[in-house]
């Protein structure tokens, strides 16, 4: 993620600094694991 300007870390600290609702913070994660899948059966890189 770092071509992006932003780490993998940081967006997680930035998610739990802002997103308080625990639904809302599952569907992140569930929308990054999804993102993750998708890249690698297109056989792309899974952290950008």
């Amino acid at each position: 993620m770092e071509k992006l300007g932003i780490t993998k870390e940081k967006a997680d600290k930035l998610v739990d600094e802002y997103i308080k609702d625990p639904v809302t913070k599952m569907h992140l994660l569930e929308s990054e694991a999804i993102m993750r899948a998708v890249a690698k059966h297109l056989g792309e890189n899974e952290d950008e």
